[in-house]
């Protein structure tokens, strides 16, 4: 075998090796993060902290994946990917992180798992039966639906934009005692975003929930508010709620703030 076909396949082996040890154990390379890497991994993170306070949060997401990929322990990082993408709803990797800081020895991980039970980040992945086993939360109790809403901040959303107004959304804030707050921001034909807040009531009435809200002429009687699943996340059938009398619908809302994602009115049943 000549020189040139000696040197070729020694290549291939050890390019194949190399594959191989990262596929089957990458955490085995984490402890050799150097000084420089890990600098770089504080700068994404930090960026994408920067990208999440101006409202930026799918930059955001990417420039904190990009921080744990720079150091496989920085736990600030996992932590923040966490949040964003309980923001975008992108479930899978809110599982994940959340799994890793679970397995993680750090104290640091079990503190931010702690402070996860409260985050309004992480609301909409908190009304997930896996998130929230992970984080030691009760399961659903469908026979407390009052307290099922108001739990956490009780802010339920729906974004729902239309032709004209690109930006539609309902906001609900639920206490514990039955009252509430109905927020509804409108941006239409590239004006400034409005918002007008109403106040209201919630009423548990048996299997039903019906709900009231004052000052605002367009809010239907006979509103009842109904538990389901949200989109694509059929394990999780109370995590989304709709609102619908006897010929309309609305919904469905989810656990937490407005947001930019794929949850959107193509998603969410017509508002009609």
């Amino acid at each position: 075998m000549s020189a040139l076909r000696v040197t070729a396949a020694v290549l291939v082996v050890t390019v194949v090796t190399i594959v191989s040890m990262v596929a089957v154990a990458p955490a085995a390379f984490a402890d050799e993060v150097s000084p420089q890497r890990h600098t770089l991994a504080v700068a994404a993170n930090t960026q994408g902290l920067r990208f999440y306070k101006s409202g930026q949060l799918p930059r955001a997401a990417l420039r904190f994946r990009d921080a744990t990929l720079l150091d496989p322990d920085y736990v600030l990082a996992h932590y923040n990917l966490a949040c964003m993408a309980s923001r975008l709803r992108d479930v899978t990797t809110v599982v994940a992180e959340l799994a890793w800081l679970r397995a993680s020895s750090d104290p640091l991980a079990a503190a931010k798992l702690d402070k996860a039970r409260s985050d309004e980040d992480l609301d909409f992945a908190s009304s997930l039966p896996t998130v929230r086993a992970m984080l030691g939360l009760p399961p659903i109790d469908p026979r407390a639906p009052m307290a099922w809403l108001a739990e956490r901040r009780g802010v339920w959303s729906v974004e729902l934009p239309t032709a004209e107004c690109a930006t539609r959304t309902y906001s609900f804030a639920f206490a514990a005692s039955g009252t509430l707050s109905l927020t509804v921001r409108e941006g239409c034909r590239g004006g400034a975003v409005r918002a007008h807040t109403f106040r209201g009531r919630a009423r548990a009435d048996g299997d039903s929930v019906h709900v009231t809200v004052d000052g605002w002429p367009l809010w239907p009687d006979g509103v009842t508010l109904t538990f389901v699943a949200c989109p694509g996340l059929g394990d999780a059938p109370g995590a989304c709620f709709s609102l619908a009398t006897d010929d309309a619908e609305i919904g469905p809302f989810h656990r937490g703030v407005p947001g930019t994602s794929p949850m959107t009115a193509r998603l969410h049943a017509s508002a009609r």
